[in-house]
């Protein structure tokens, strides 16, 4: 029986866009005495994160989850003549398969579970080669399987010359990855519904398994958790399906009677879908009768769903579960507009909590490794507050002009501030911030004609220059430094 690829998100990149649909194959050799050292060194012999985690910094914590007991097996390649291998290492992924080449097969096989770059842990643990050259493009690997193919079965599996011996860096292309996992028993499950393409409900389920009637139908047959949304799903509960402004998804749980349990059924496939290795495949109805539309890829946006109050089919309170979904890669706006005339509002709200683990998604090519290092600042700050006393939540304005809700990350109640929380400190994430926070303190106004004082969270202080050009425009500035934060 063929074994089935594992489809995982994309690699911990900032050049990111978004992820290949399959696994592609890296051509990694290994036989020069270099690289022989190399492989005993730091995967043969893994690499004590510990020792290394004044040199690792940010991406310590992503290490350490990819790694077992704190070890992990590092390889890496350098920039290469004028960088030529620079644009080749772009091009691989998490999940990508590694085939390590040398005497003529290939010798070991292994799966990428982070990417990033960091050229003083690569002088630690390698030295350099004859030009000076670090192998600073690194990866980490799990999955290290030994095996023995040798060169002519590769070539005829990937179509290439007879005499390609596998020399230098190789990502191989989709359609030659496709050949070479052929050899290791892998059967490609590649996701070929496009975005904004209407399909009929029956179809997709014959081809990618789970139920043809539920909500959240996840798939025994492909690694893929199948999301349905429809225009009459509060007529049984499911009240608070809704786009966000920033194109993540607002999903209700599952189950129509009672409270909705995190812990069974779809709401536990949601929840869970990472560490099954499974897509959130979001669908809504469309006009055509029996058919949906595929809106996009989705990943859950906070490990703990927030809960809202509702009444069930039967009439009856209850709690209802309800996920903040993030885009994975290009997704579609909803058809679906509410004809009801809608009024102005803000709602607070208890912030939900966010996961804390390193993780990146794009959303229309902009890479967001950003989500996952925005909620764990959101996160610190958030007990900061709270350790000082301060009245600490979130805001939710809703518009009639607008289909989408805004969200701001924080809100101090205590002091009136509304707070945007951003990954980085350059000017393109400063800007962003500006125009969210400046509308959330004029909506506040607007509507509730309440005096807010717009705040900006950063990791770090910004440029001097930039710092002036946030103060300019009256709003506060406070960044993370050491154990506490600072402002001006």
């Amino acid at each position: 029986m063929k074994k089935s690829i594992r489809l995982i998100h994309p690699r911990e990149m900032p050049e990111s866009t978004t992820r290949p649909e399959m696994s592609r194959v890296v051509i990694q050799p290994a036989g020069n005495k270099d690289s022989r050292k190399h492989f005993v060194d730091t995967i043969e012999n893994q690499v004590d994160l510990q020792k290394h985690k004044y040199l690792l910094g940010v991406h310590y914590e992503p290490l350490k989850k990819v790694s077992k007991d704190g070890k992990v097996a590092l390889w890496g390649v350098t920039p290469g003549k004028n960088g030529s291998n620079e644009s080749k290492y772009r091009k691989i992924s998490i999940g990508d398969l590694v085939f390590f080449t040398r005497d003529n097969k290939v010798f070991c096989t292994a799966e990428i579970s982070y990417l990033f770059n960091d050229e003083r842990l690569a002088r630690k643990v390698w030295g350099s080669d004859k030009s000076n050259q670090t192998w600073e493009n690194m990866y980490a690997l799990t999955n290290v399987v030994y095996q023995d193919i040798p060169y002519a079965a590769l070539r005829t599996a990937i179509g290439s010359d007879a005499g390609d011996n596998f020399m230098g860096f190789r990502p191989l292309d989709l359609a030659k990855s496709r050949g070479a996992l052929a050899l290791l028993g892998l059967e490609d499950l590649s996701w070929d519904v496009a975005v904004g393409e209407e399909i009929k409900r029956t179809e997709l389920h014959d081809k990618y398994g789970g139920g043809r009637f539920g909500g959240i139908e996840p798939s025994a047959k492909t690694p893929n958790v199948l999301l349905f949304t429809s225009a009459y799903g509060s007529e049984f509960g499911y009240n608070f399906d809704q786009e966000l402004e920033d194109g993540s998804f607002l999903y209700t749980g599952d189950g129509q009677v009672g409270h909705q349990d995190p812990d069974s059924g779809g709401n536990k496939a949601i929840l869970e879908h990472r560490e099954k290795g499974r897509s959130l495949r979001l669908f809504e109805e469309a006009s055509k009768k029996t058919f949906v539309r595929y809106l996009g890829e989705f990943e859950l946006g906070n490990q703990q769903p927030g809960y809202r109050v509702s009444p069930d089919r039967e009439g009856n309170e209850r709690k209802v579960l309800v996920f903040h979904l993030s885009p994975v890669g290009k997704t579609k706006i909803r058809t679906r507009l509410d004809k009801t005339k809608k009024s102005a509002t803000v709602t607070f709200q208890e912030p939900e909590k966010n996961i804390s683990h390193s993780h990146e998604r794009s959303t229309q090519s902009s890479t967001t490794i950003a989500t996952r290092r925005e909620a764990q600042l959101q996160n610190r700050y958030f007990q900061f507050l709270k350790n000082k006393g301060k009245e600490v939540g979130t805001v939710q304005i809703s518009i009639p002009e607008s289909n989408a809700p805004l969200r701001a990350d924080l809100v101090n109640k205590t002091d009136f501030q509304v707070i945007e929380v951003k990954a980085g400190v350059t000017r393109g994430y400063i800007r962003e911030a500006i125009g969210q926070v400046l509308e959330y303190a004029y909506q506040l106004k607007r509507i509730r004609n309440e005096s807010w004082t717009p705040l900006i969270l950063l990791p770090g202080r910004p440029s001097e220059e930039l710092v002036g050009f946030v103060k300019s425009l009256g709003i506060e500035l406070v960044w993370e430094e050491g154990e506490g934060f600072r402002g001006c």
